[in-house]
């Protein structure tokens, strides 16, 4: 055994997945440790159950000595009977902080204190009072251009790419810049590339009118550190709290005229009939319309128009090819179905059945170990159950203890019940392939497409980028029908 007795590990959170504590697994794994020392249990994890796992079989398992020197515990002597008492008091002490914290924001919120871990674009932390906003000169004046802009009717890629060309740091690049901090590769190599949804999210912030507006997104549990979006009327707004940047009326015709450019049909007041169904085979996005000088429309992924090159390619196709390759697609599909029926239905089911029963593999693996977890978690109730009987455990402990494993419980019965049913669904694969036939006899003599017909036909047709095969330039597309998956590839 090695013993590594001065190597330290500075842990700055409770959670299991910190940086420093995956960097002490993996130096365990492979060999490197012999003995963990911390303060306290608290100190290892705050979750009783994964602070549990590591105590009792992750430690042993590569014989690596655990002492907690405040608690007294050492696993060389043995983990005594109250040590797992002591991790559920250490997971009900972070529940407890974690809603004081939240408190404590709600509260600062509610006086118009400013809490969050940088200023919005446009503006800092006052030096004197980190909780009081203060215009920041030099963005200010990108933000005031932004809503000038968008009052002019330019669109949201259009300002990106004015912001782009004249090499205007977007937020996370200029913080990155400013501080030192939230450090990404990616803001290194593309510090100007301003994204869509940024300038839409601006657009509609009440902070640069002069209010403070809070509580937008919030965890799920103190277990979580993932922010989920808050209902609107959830929101936290204090008004006046600091200078505003934009005046009222600006911030008003801005956003008007923003979500009429948005919402704008095109000049023949129409939508196009493949709107919804095109996307890249690289990046998955969708490809969007537009009208070049030459005066023909065309098709490209939305990816390469709005950061170029460097992230994904055009895959351009022009709109009359892609409606010819589509309009006859369909028409050889209704000829083969038409022509002969039980050919069809056997060709699609060789192909369906192989996925199916892929999935069919993947339900029923993961039904077993949803069922193996329901065995164990009823083991654990009674285990419980049993100590209260003897007093070990208060009555008011076993309920606490035994409410998440309930929920557990019901949300694993609720997920097999899932996966039992799409095991089922499965099973109808013929009776859809008899509905999709039924659906195409219906457009026997199609001489033209649009938009219903697409959608009544068409799950999504993958666009692939253009290519040069013995000196022939080809472009393959992939169309997926409805109820029978990827029936086709197409060149």
């Amino acid at each position: 055994m090695i013993f590594q007795c001065f190597q330290k590990y500075r842990y700055l959170t409770s959670a299991f997945d910190r940086p420093e504590f995956q960097r002490l697994k993996n130096d365990i794994e492979k060999g490197k440790v012999g003995v963990v020392i911390v303060k306290d249990l608290s100190r290892l994890g705050r979750d009783h159950i994964m602070t549990g796992y590591y105590l009792e079989h992750f430690f042993p398992e590569y014989k690596v000595r655990f002492i907690a020197i405040n608690d007294d515990v050492d696993s060389e002597k043995g983990i005594n009977d109250f040590t797992p008492f002591k991790n559920i008091m250490n997971e009900w002490y972070a529940k407890d902080i974690s809603k004081k914290i939240r408190s404590a924001y709600k509260i600062k919120a509610m006086n118009g204190e400013f809490t969050g871990a940088y200023a919005p674009y446009g503006y800092k932390k006052n030096p004197n009072n980190k909780h009081q906003l203060i215009v920041n000169e030099e963005t200010a004046k990108v933000v005031k251009r932004i809503f000038q802009m968008a009052c002019d009717g330019l669109t949201a890629y259009q300002i990106c790419r004015v912001l782009r060309e004249d090499k205007v740091l977007k937020p996370r690049a200029q913080i990155m810049n400013d501080n030192g901090r939230y450090y990404n590769p990616l803001w290194v190599k593309h510090p100007y590339d301003w994204s869509t949804m940024t300038i839409y999210a601006m657009i509609k912030n009440e902070e640069y009118l002069g209010h403070l507006v809070c509580n937008k997104a919030s965890t799920s549990s103190y277990k979580s550190k993932k922010l989920l979006p808050v209902d609107k009327d959830k929101w936290i707004i204090k008004k006046n709290t600091h200078d505003a940047i934009i005046d009222e009326d600006t911030f008003k015709r801005a956003n008007e005229i923003f979500y009429r450019i948005k919402k704008r049909p095109k000049k023949d007041g129409k939508r196009s009939m493949f709107s919804g169904l095109l996307r890249c085979d690289v990046c998955g996005k969708a490809l969007s319309l537009y009208s070049s000088d030459k005066k023909w429309d065309s098709f490209c992924c939305v990816t390469y128009r709005s950061f170029g090159k460097s992230y994904c390619s055009a895959h351009y196709i022009r709109y009359e090819n892609l409606y010819d390759f589509v309009l006859n697609d369909i028409r050889k599909q209704i000829k083969l179905a038409l022509s002969d029926k039980e050919a069809f239905i056997k060709s699609i089911m060789i192909n369906t059945n192989q996925n199916e029963q892929r999935s069919k593999f993947l339900y029923e693996k993961e039904i077993k170990k949803h069922e193996v977890r329901l065995n164990e978690l009823q083991k654990i109730e009674k285990r419980l159950y049993e100590d209260m009987a003897l007093e070990r455990i208060t009555p008011e402990m076993f309920g606490n203890l035994t409410k998440d494993y309930e929920e557990e419980k019901k949300n694993l019965k609720k997920r097999i019940e899932e996966l039992s049913n799409a095991i089922n669904l499965n099973k109808d694969t013929e009776k859809q392939v008899q509905h999709f036939i039924e659906l195409i006899e219906k457009y026997k003599n199609i001489k033209e497409l649009d938009a219903k017909i697409l959608n009544e036909l068409i799950n999504k047709i993958v666009v692939y980028e253009r290519e040069i095969i013995n000196g022939v330039r080809t472009q393959k597309i992939e169309i997926e029908y409805n109820f029978v998956n990827k029936i086709k590839n197409g060149s």
